[in-house]
């Protein structure tokens, strides 16, 4: 009976030190089982880094359509008031498509919510389309002036200036 006994607590002993022994050669912070101080083997490393690059590149893509976009707008915006002599509901919506646009392109630039006035003001509508036709062709060329690393500050200042433009538009103010 006693040898039993000792051959059940020495079974006992045996299974939790070789769970002691595996759980210190397992490291559960990844879910590989490697150590997060361990670095990555380069093939891995070079895939995330293309990944990272693919991306950089989609992303730019974008941005450079919603310039374009963004000038075609524009560009509609005014024929139609030249067409009507004011703006219809449709281009008001086409004003807040415009501005959500604008607010995207400032925020992939790196832009924040700076509330800026423009040096010139419109003074009237005819005046304010023109400004933003002519404003947004140049956001769109200096969008394509700039590569994906960097941040033109003369981009943000140009979609700043576009927004106030949308809101005198939109608001009349």
């Amino acid at each position: 009976m006693m040898s039993g006994f000792i051959r059940i607590i020495f079974i006992l002993l045996f299974l939790f030190s070789a769970s002691i022994i595996a759980e210190a050669q397992f490291d559960p912070t990844t879910p590989s089982g490697r150590s997060k101080n361990e670095p990555l083997p380069q093939n891995i490393k070079e895939t995330l880094a293309k990944k990272q690059i693919e991306e950089n590149k989609k992303e730019y893509e974008e941005l450079i359509k919603r310039g374009e976009a963004a000038v075609k707008m524009s560009k509609d915006l005014q024929k139609s008031f030249a067409k009507h002599s004011k703006l219809t509901e449709q281009d008001q919506n086409k004003l807040k498509d415009l501005e959500k646009l604008l607010k995207r392109i400032r925020k992939d630039l790196g832009g924040g919510d700076d509330e800026v006035e423009p040096e010139e003001k419109p003074t009237s509508m005819d005046n304010a389309l023109n400004a933003l036709k002519d404003t947004t062709e140049n956001l769109y060329q200096e969008i394509k002036k700039t590569s994906r690393h960097t941040i033109s500050a003369v981009a943000i200042k140009s979609s700043n200036t576009i927004l106030y433009i949308v809101k005198f538009l939109r608001f009349g103010k």
